[in-house]
């Protein structure tokens, strides 16, 4: 029997992890049923820590944190101490962010990006298996080998503890393929959380990659940047901000395919060449409004379940919407409880 969506909500990037983590009892109060902690200007997994210590009942979700920055390893020594400090609460989330990123942010390598992440996520659960018997592992896949995890390094036998599911940020179909064929989720990026994206891209892909590799097709959580609020008058501002940002991020190739999937291809070197003449102003006044609209749901909170349910209906396991931090506590959880109507895939 087809159920209600599970509602997720974003925390402030720039939030320090104890505000973020503080943040966290504040949305689960509100009767969210997870929180995406994103990788920017913080360690999400150190959010993940703290906000473990501080919640009870909301799933925690790294959305995602930058995988080829850390080694496997550490990732899975960081992943079971989050989830024995929420008891069981905690989710791996891992992306690849892009080579520029990688390379001129990180100081890190920058190759084959589906096969390592898919290794990263191989070395992760064998790992994590072994640290929770506290048994000893190697892993070897075509991308990495680890071979030296005798019992001094191993942190287990933590017993009764359940690895956390590990799910994969994708954006491109190969990624989403490889996402359907071994994760336990799906992670939309903004760019690709339209309806005609998950009805022609994430939906299909993933559940043929899943059905060739006999397992089942994974959750998918779609992450739209929505814009809502008391009345039309209120959505402008936040609308205006994301406007900009939407200029900018489809300047980048990997996302710019949204661009053809709405049936404006020229956009995209349109927005380039202005980014290389202009910088980044006035990049969103380029945007039209109907690819705007597409791209970023937008309502008035009595408004909201209606346009949600016809974009989301049936399509995804989870939605994220995050609404306003000055949002009435009551009004909030009304809202989540509507929303959890939307007829789940």
């Amino acid at each position: 029997m087809t159920t209600g969506v599970r509602i997720a909500s974003g925390v402030d990037p720039r939030l320090r992890p104890a505000e973020a983590a503080r943040r966290c009892v504040e949305l689960e109060q509100l009767g969210y049923d997870s929180v995406h902690l994103a990788e920017t200007v913080h360690d999400p997994m150190a959010t993940a820590l703290l906000a473990a210590e501080l919640t009870h009942a909301i799933t925690l979700r790294t959305a995602v944190v930058v995988a080829f920055a850390r080694s496997p390893t550490l990732l899975a020594y960081q992943a079971l101490d989050a989830q024995i400090a929420s008891s069981g609460r905690f989710e791996l989330g891992l992306g690849t962010q892009i080579r520029q990123v990688i390379e001129g942010r990180y100081a890190m390598t920058w190759s084959s990006p589906v096969e390592r992440l898919r290794d990263h996520v191989v070395a992760i659960r064998a790992l994590l298996a072994a640290f929770i018997v506290g048994e000893q592992t190697s892993v070897a896949t075509e991308t990495l080998a680890i071979d030296r995890v005798p019992t001094y390094f191993n942190p287990g036998p933590a017993e009764g503890t359940i690895a956390p599911p590990i799910l994969v940020g994708a954006v491109r179909p190969r990624m989403l393929a490889m996402a359907g064929s071994i994760a336990d989720g799906v992670i939309t990026h903004p760019t690709n959380s339209d309806r005609v994206a998950m009805a022609t891209l994430v939906t299909p892909i993933t559940t043929k990659a899943a059905g060739d590799a006999g397992r089942p097709a994974p959750r998918v959580i779609a992450s739209p940047n929505v814009v809502t609020g008391p009345d039309t008058a209120s959505l402008q501002p936040e609308l205006a901000r994301q406007r900009q940002l939407f200029g900018f991020l489809l300047t980048t190739p990997a996302y710019a395919a949204a661009l053809d999937r709405l049936g404006v291809p020229d956009l995209a070197g349109r927005l380039r060449q202005h980014l290389r003449d202009n910088g980044e102003t006035g990049l969103g006044d380029i945007l039209p409004d109907d690819v705007l609209d597409a791209i970023v749901p937008t309502a008035t909170y009595a408004k909201l379940p209606g346009l949600l349910t016809e974009r989301y209906g049936g399509m995804v396991d989870e939605l994220v919407v995050t609404l306003p931090a000055g949002i009435n506590p009551t009004m909030a959880t009304e809202l989540i409880g509507e929303l959890r109507s939307i007829p789940r895939r």
